[in-house]
């Protein structure tokens, strides 16, 4: 909303993030991509606005009610998370489902050393993991990414107790 002079309200049309973002990237042929992170707790409908009807008519020029005529380049994509834990998982809509491919990226132990400081962080995160998917459900188990930058036992002593064993707790 914009005020006038008189005091009057107007609405003037603005370019939201991702039209700005693909005027910026003009017709440079490499991939780009937009990140929406924890795209499950979202109202992504109403985040998304005119997108949401981009996104099934990608390769059309579309009049959008607030922008000017746009079209969702070809070397543009979106890449969303969820987190299977947080069950708002099941509240997304079949129209958005329908737009975008849904890949499971469970945690991999492999990513992780075997030996630090005498501790095989592969065989701790496989044990904590069966434990949760035998106690709870394998939704629930915890990702990789807590011990990557774990180069020493204190990393990991820390990474147990201010992160593991809190979110362990709330389990």
């Amino acid at each position: 909303p914009v005020v006038d002079d008189e005091g009057r309200v107007n609405f003037q049309p603005v370019a939201g993030e991702v039209l700005r973002f693909v005027d910026e990237i003009g017709s440079d042929p490499e991939s780009h991509f937009i990140l929406i992170d924890e795209m499950n707790r979202a109202n992504l409908p109403r985040v998304l606005g005119e997108l949401m009807y981009l996104f099934e008519y990608r390769d059309e020029e579309i009049d959008l009610r607030l922008t000017k005529s746009f079209r969702l380049p070809p070397n543009l994509r979106f890449v969303g998370t969820m987190n299977t834990a947080d069950r708002s998982i099941a509240l997304l809509d079949t129209a958005l489902r329908r737009r975008f491919a849904f890949r499971e990226l469970m945690p991999d132990p492999s990513v992780l050393s075997r030996n630090v400081e005498g501790i095989d962080l592969q065989k701790l995160l496989a044990a904590i993991n069966d434990r949760i998917e035998y106690l709870f459900d394998r939704e629930h188990q915890i990702g990789h990414a807590y011990f990557t930058d774990c180069k020493t036992r204190s990393d990991i002593e820390s990474a147990m107790r201010d992160k593991i064993i809190p979110l362990l707790a709330e389990y």
